[in-house]
Formats: structure tokens, sequence, C-alpha cells
């Protein structure tokens, strides 16, 4: 009866102009209509009025809930809810304690189906999470951290407010879109209940965003427009950050596990193996240390050890390390390599959520700021020899035999030069991170390193010798620096094997610059 009735319901709005589907993309739209009328859609009891709010992606601009910055967009959501047939309250009269027992009564309540179309569509409404318990940790570590430092966590505290005001934010999220109309007609008549509002002041600035917060508030983005009312306008600069579940990589139909795996934001302090999605919140120290890592999933790494001594503002500037290269040198390297699949498994790739093959490698880098790149690797018993020349050639060669020549473009874009080999100074614009006491894989040595981070790509500088020990791209592989030699390479480990540009036994792959000449 109930898909009955919806049929005639979708058919009549969609016939009689009077279903506003401006914000739903025309082939959900078709499908919705499809699935229902076909019944093969997983929510067969579901109201219409939840399937049509789940299926729009976001707020009309015209929105009695949408705004031009954060706090006229909780204002109105704020508005909007008290006019519902609910008791709320303000969000600043609770407490943690309160606020986590509400979750505990709304939780079991959500319905799956729902969540499982964000899910599909890649949703920022998908929850981040699978159960209650991970909640319930987060709580636990909250309660410590006010008993361990009140001053900074405790009641009253930024902190504390921040996380009252992200709890708030998120039960209003599972009461609009993860609760049935069944639900929440149970509550409304559950003798207590009140919904907590929306924080008054809306969300925190963008430099204090951290840990759960960070997921709490994605609302502010979705419900945000720019052509409200002038009368909500306000001067407001966009976040410089972008939420949209980046850290959950798409899902593998065949395991059910993601493509590859990656801790949350929400675990921030603890995120081992990357800290750098979108870049906020930003790397903390022993943040995206990796290890050794033999695949894509959360039981293949073995993360190195790592305990945090100084931060930046503590280290004396004389005494700050420098992560650039010398013009010239020779040094010994054990790598694990992280290469893309789908690109062909030879190279590493741009694509975080591509599924990876890891290989084993030891190699001599030849390096000169002028000449290039000379890598003479070994892994297991395949040698090979890569010569990267300044003019963006990259020559190949396998067991001394077969060679080809590649040229590497940023995003694949042929129409931008090609790259050339790393300059001496590409890591001169490095965040430093702080310093470290850090254990290097291979060759078994506990140092202290400054640990400096540019984009992905982490880099240990030993303080000692002011020389790069360790090296670390989530994507990209471990690098594990030894033996350093300031000497500068003879010319002729820069020269081209002619094999690789003459005879038979090469192929011009992808080379624009033409090959060396004698």
């Amino acid at each position: 009866m109930v898909i009955l009735l919806f049929c005639t319901l979708l058919t009549h709005y969609v016939t009689h102009g009077n279903l506003d589907v401006r914000g739903i993309d025309p082939t959900d739209l078709k499908l919705l209509a499809h699935y229902v009328t076909h019944k093969n859609l997983d929510v067969p009891d579901i109201d219409p009025t939840d399937l049509r709010r789940a299926y729009q992606p976001r707020p009309l601009p015209d929105s009695h809930v949408a705004g031009t910055n954060g706090k006229n967009i909780f204002s109105a959501m704020n508005l909007h809810l008290t006019k519902q047939p609910i008791v709320t309250a303000p969000c600043e009269e609770y407490d943690h304690t309160s606020l986590n027992n509400i979750a505990r009564q709304l939780f079991p309540l959500q319905d799956k189906r729902l969540h499982n179309i964000y899910t599909r569509r890649n949703d920022r409404r998908a929850l981040h999470f699978d159960n209650i318990i991970y909640k319930e940790k987060l709580w636990e570590k909250e309660k410590e951290m006010i008993l361990v430092e009140p001053e900074t966590y405790g009641v009253g505290s930024i902190a504390y407010n921040m996380t009252r005001d992200g709890k708030c934010a998120e039960l209003v999220m599972w009461w609009v879109h993860h609760l049935p109309i069944s639900a929440k007609n149970i509550l409304k008549s559950t003798v207590g209940f009140k919904l907590p509002l929306m924080p008054k002041d809306g969300p925190a600035k963008t430099d204090h965003r951290t840990g759960e917060y960070v997921y709490q508030v994605t609302c502010d983005s979705c419900h945000r427009n720019t052509t409200a009312s002038a009368n909500n306008a306000t001067n407001h600069s966009p976040p410089r950050y972008r939420l949209k579940n980046m850290t959950q990589c798409p899902k593998d139909p065949k395991t059910g596990l993601p493509t590859v795996w990656y801790e949350p934001v929400a675990s921030v302090g603890h995120r081992k193996k990357r800290c750098d999605w979108d870049y906020d919140p930003p790397c903390q120290m022993c943040e995206s240390v990796g290890g050794i890592v033999w695949g894509d999933q959360e039981h293949e790494i073995t993360y190195t050890s790592c305990i945090p001594l100084q931060k930046p503002s503590d280290i004396p500037k004389n005494n700050i390390t420098s992560p650039i290269w010398p013009f010239a040198f020779t040094v010994d390297e054990y790598a694990i390599m992280i290469t893309q699949i789908n690109e062909g498994g030879q190279f590493p790739g741009a694509d975080p959520c591509a599924p990876h093959k890891y290989t084993n490698n030891t190699e001599v880098l030849y390096y000169n700021q002028t000449q290039g790149m000379r890598y003479k690797t070994k892994s297991g018993s395949q040698s090979t020899d890569i010569w990267h020349l300044v003019n963006g050639n990259m020559y190949i060669k396998i067991d001394g035999a077969y060679c080809i020549c590649v040229s590497v473009f940023e995003n694949g874009d042929k129409k931008k030069p090609p790259m050339g080999p790393l300059v001496h100074d590409y890591a001169k614009d490095a965040v430093l991170i702080g310093r470290e006491k850090i254990t290097v894989e291979y060759i078994e040595k506990t140092v202290v390193a400054d640990h400096w981070n540019k984009g992905p790509h982490h880099f240990w500088i030993e303080v000692e010798t002011n020389q790069m020990i360790r090296a670390w791209q989530p994507f990209n592989g471990l690098n594990v620096y030894s033996n350093w030699n300031y000497t500068e390479p003879v010319p002729q480990f820069f020269k081209v094997d002619p094999s690789c540009y003459t005879g038979v036994l090469h192929k011009n792959i992808s080379c624009v610059a033409p090959p060396p000449t004698e």
C-alpha cells in the first residue's frame, strides 16, 4: 500500500509540478521512480518525505535553512527546529554527558537504509563510523582529558565548548537526516526528551576545527549559498578545507573493504599512515610516520616507533635542520616503492585510493643538479638502471637488456612540459612539524630528527648530521637513506647507455625530448 501510494504521489508531484526537484539530480529522480515502481528499492516502507530529503543533495538556494555564513545558517536551522512539534533547548544548556545520553537514544533509531543512500552517493551526511562503540571510546577519551588537563579541556574552556557544540550539530544532523518520521514520533512522545539546538554562535573558525568536530559541522558547507537574502549576508571568507568523506576510499564490492585504508580525520594525533587529507586538521608530531607496508588494508602495515620531543617553536633557531639537498651527492637507499596498479604498477600515482603494488628495492642514487638523477636499483633478482635527465626524458633499462623512455607529466597533462628530476631545493617550502625520536627501518637505528612535511610527503632530517635519513609518502613509498657522500659523481654516471636509444632493444613510450647525442 505504501509503495502504491508513493508511486501515485511521485507521479502527481512530477506531472503537476508540486514537487520542487531543482536540487535533485534528474538521473536520481528517474532511478527513484523506477525503483519504487518496480519494488527494487531497499526502502519499501520508508516515508516519501524522508526518501525525497535523502535524495536531495543539498538545500535549494532559497531554502529556509540556507544562508551565507555559518552563524546565520545555524540561526535559520534553530528557527526551523523551534517551529516543529518537538521540545528543544539551547545547545549551551547541555553538558557532555547529557548530549552523549541523547546520542545513545538517537543512534539505535537511525534508519540504516537512509545511511546507505548517502554512502552510495558519497554524500557528506553518511556516517564516518559503523557503531556506537566508536563514540563511546571517544567519550571516554574526552572525560580523561578533562581530568588530566582541566584548564585546557575542563568545563567552560574553549575545547570543552567546541566539543559540546560539535555534539549538538551532529545530533541535529542525525535527527533531520537519519531518523525516519516514525522514529521522530516515538521521541516526540517520550517524556522528558529534548532536542538540542544548533550552537548560537555558529561553527568554530577554521583554524580551530580539529578531531571529531570536523565531521560534526559539515552541514554549514552544504547549507551555504551566495544567493540567500541580503539581510543575512555578512563578510565571511570561505573555508580553506574541502570535506567530502575524503578519508574514506570507495569500498570494493567484492570484499566490502575500502580500496585503500586510511585513518579517519577524527583520529587527530594518532594518524600514523596519513595526516594530510585536505591539510585540515594539520599534521602533528609523530603523525604520518608510516612504516613497513605491504598492502592497502589496515592490517598490512607495521608502523615505526616515534616519540614527540619538541614543537617547532621550542627548537633553537640555530639548531633547526634543513630539508634541502646538496647540489651533488651519492647516497644508498632502502625503499618500498608504492605504485598504482592502474598505471601499470611501475610508477607512483597521484590517486591515494587506487589499488597499489608494493615492491622492496635497494638503490644507489647519483645526483647532480645540472645533469640529473641516476638510479641503480635491485629488487630480488631484477636489476634496473634509470637515467632521469634535466630535459624530462627518463630512460629505464631492465636487467641490462630492454630499455624504454618515458616522460612524466603533471597529472598526465601533456600540454605542460614534462617533469624533470627533482631540484635540490624541492623541499624548501616544507613545513616543520616538530622534533621527534624515531626508529629508522632497515638500518635499525633510532635517531633524533626534525620532521618536515610538504603535501603528502614527509621527510626526517637527522639533527646530528643534518642529513635526510628517512622519507614517507603514504601512496608513493618509504625511503631510508644512508652513507651520504657529497663528492660530485663522475659525469660518466649520467651518460645514458646508447642501447636505450639505438639498436632494436629499446622503445620510446612517451619521451618528447630528443635522445642524447654522442
